[in-house]
């Protein structure tokens, strides 16, 4: 700390006391002054982050919007290729329906087709009976296939109904 001469009871003499309140005005002012920047420092670097904050928000709801948007562009893409795909099924039934429509409906009461001459034998009782009496524990499947061997094994006049 310095002195300088200051008048102290009507004296002059060096004094310590006025400098020294001198100097804590100063420093008093000083630190008043840095607070005040220190302040403007925060409340600057508070509106940077906010406004950060808000271009990161508005980068992801840009990118929000831009997936939505391809996922609609995909939809539509989607959709219509469905579309598409149904029309050709319609057209396609639409002709089906159009043959079908060309052709006459079957009767229900209309009597059925012939019968095959191995629909006639395999039918028969006494090819059946037969066949059980020689195997009692046979299955239905093994029965028609037993058939089948005995039928290629017949004749062409045997075949006959």
């Amino acid at each position: 700390m310095t002195w300088f001469p200051t008048a102290c009871r009507g004296c002059v003499c060096y004094c310590a006391v006025q400098v020294r309140n001198r100097f804590i005005d100063v420093k008093a002012k000083e630190d008043i002054i840095r607070a005040d920047r220190k302040a403007e420092n925060k409340l600057i670097k508070e509106e940077e982050q906010a406004v950060q904050l808000q271009r990161q928000e508005q980068k992801l709801a840009k990118k929000k919007k831009d997936k939505l948007d391809m996922r609609a562009m995909f939809r539509t893409k989607a959709q219509a290729a469905k579309a598409a795909e149904e029309e050709q099924n319609r057209a396609a039934q639409a002709a089906a329906d159009a043959k079908a429509g060309k052709k006459k409906k079957k009767d229900p009461n209309a009597p059925k087709g012939a019968s095959t001459a191995y629909i006639h034998y395999s039918v028969d009782e006494g090819v059946n009976a037969k066949l059980k009496e020689a195997n009692p524990d046979i299955k239905p499947c093994d029965m028609t296939k037993l058939k089948g061997v005995q039928w290629k094994a017949l004749s062409e006049e045997e075949k006959k109904p």
